[in-house]
């Protein structure tokens, strides 16, 4: 008997569940298919967010007057109902959200469509879209909600009802003033050179030279660019909260308002250049009314590139940003890091003095060692662990200004000091610590060194906890022991 006879009922059952598989496989990749028709045809607007060249929304919320943005080479500007540079990412957000948003149900009747049923006879809103083909497309938003808070939109001339997100209702509710650019300060900030500040914490000037920003009047002092370029970005940032008045030149703002808005004696007064400009562009002032809250004030001059015209823009800023500006000293611009920025690779020679214990320690091939003295003649040979000095070395290139100090002043009191010196003896960096002191800074009573290194001349303050870390008496202490070779050389 052959096999396929004795194997009949296998082989029919194999063969049956192949076909269920197939089947299957078939009926899923099906259904994913119908899925993905489905959510394509769900998409109200189904065009790419790039390819939209105008918006025009007008809704009951704003007294149907429309509020128009256009799209000019690469960026959004405000045509109505004031004319004006657009918030790039307020715009892009609402035409990328408008591109993604998808129906919920779609409701159509026999007998015709009730538009008032649906409130889209008189309807809180359209939103009207155009691409750069010149297509159009009109959405109407309903003035009711479904019984889930959705709103019901008919879009173009279509002869059915879809019900949408209430999120639809959000857009409606945006006013002119949300698509306005929020920057007093329009010129790129990669084009500025120069910023002077006068105020309440003094006056002082940031000037850009050869690609670092440093303080026109401490040219020694090393500024931390990160810090500054914060405070750069921050200028250049969206500082509006809302636009009070504007005006083509400040004689047109009327000094009651200045009066007002705390501006007419300003707390603090920026003046910004530009790199290719030998005068100032843009200077701002900023105060506070009588009830706390920060204005500024802002002369823009239009010089620039793109040139735009001559704008006063007086504007209500967030109280955060202004409290920076106010807030702001050229000390809290200074590199922390600078007093011990010395090259960690090239120290082969350490010398530490503490309270414990003077010692020398020398990079002999990968291993570091206590030098010899005529007072201890067995020390040279003793071995320090590497991952200690590592550490040691790590832990003072990390150290961190807590206080600069004038310079003038004398180191007071005498503590443990390092010297870390290369192969050939070369000083690479030196730390004194003075006294221990309790002083109150920024507000916070802390307790620290008073200390100072070779790399700058001021005196400045380290925290007592990272001076502790160092652990010096720890590593200059480790039992010594006699050198073998050397007592048996001594015995003969």
């Amino acid at each position: 008997m052959s096999f396929l006879a004795k194997n009949k009922g296998f082989v029919v059952l194999g063969g049956l569940t192949v076909l269920a598989v197939g089947y299957a496989v078939f009926d899923f990749q099906s259904e994913k298919k119908q899925t993905e028709v489905k959510e394509k045809a769900a998409i109200l607007v189904p065009w790419e967010a790039s390819s939209i060249q105008e918006v025009e929304i007008t809704s009951t919320d704003n007294q149907n007057k429309p509020i128009k943005l256009q799209r000019e080479k690469d960026s959004w500007k405000l045509i109505e109902p004031i004319s004006d540079l657009a918030d790039q990412n307020e715009v892009n957000d609402l035409v990328e959200g408008i591109t993604k948003e998808k129906s919920v149900e779609t409701i159509q009747e026999s007998n015709g469509i009730d538009w008032k049923i649906f409130g889209l006879e008189e309807p809180r809103g359209r939103i009207r879209l155009k691409k750069s083909s010149g297509e159009e497309m009109i959405l109407l938003i309903s003035s009711k909600k479904n019984f889930q808070g959705d709103a019901f939109m008919r879009k173009d001339k279509d002869d059915f009802v879809t019900s949408v997100s209430s999120s639809w209702f959000s857009k409606l509710e945006k006013k002119a003033e949300d698509f306005r650019d929020k920057k007093l300060l329009r010129q790129s900030t990669a084009e500025l050179q120069k910023l002077e500040f006068r105020g309440d914490q003094g006056q002082f000037t940031l000037i850009l030279k050869d690609g670092k920003w440093q303080s026109e009047q401490q040219p020694h002092w090393g500024l931390d660019q990160n810090k500054v370029r914060e405070i750069v970005q921050a200028l250049g940032g969206s500082l509006v909260s809302q636009y009070v008045q504007e005006k083509a030149v400040l004689s047109e703002v009327a000094a009651a308002d200045l009066k007002k808005y705390g501006l007419e004696k300003a707390r603090l007064t920026i003046t910004a250049s530009l790199k290719a400009a030998t005068e100032s562009v843009w200077k701002a002032r900023i105060g506070q009314d009588k009830d706390k809250i920060h204005y500024m004030l802002a002369e823009d001059s239009g010089l620039g590139d793109p040139p735009r015209r001559p704008r006063v823009a007086l504007a209500e800023v967030t109280s955060v940003e202004a409290e920076k500006f106010l807030s702001l000293t050229i000390g809290q611009l200074r590199n922390r890091s600078e007093p011990f920025d010395f090259p960690k690779q090239d120290v082969k020679k350490i010398e530490l003095r503490t309270t414990q214990n003077n010692s020398e320690l020398e990079m002999k091939g990968e291993t570091w060692e206590v030098l010899a003295k005529a007072s201890a003649p067995a020390a040279g040979t003793q071995k320090i662990e590497l991952s200690k000095v590592e550490g040691l070395l790590s832990k003072l290139k990390e150290l961190q200004v807590t206080e600069f100090i004038d310079k003038k002043m004398n180191l007071p009191g005498t503590g443990p000091s390092v010297f870390l010196k290369d192969a050939g003896g070369k000083s690479l960096f030196e730390l004194q610590l003075g006294e221990l002191q309790k002083k109150k800074i920024d507000g916070v009573e802390k307790s620290v060194y008073v200390a100072k290194t070779n790399l700058i001349p001021d005196l400045i303050t380290i925290e007592e906890s990272a001076v502790k870390s160092l652990e010096l008496d720890a590593i200059l202490t480790p039992p010594l022991e006699a050198n073998p070779a050397s007592a048996a050389g001594d015995k003969k």
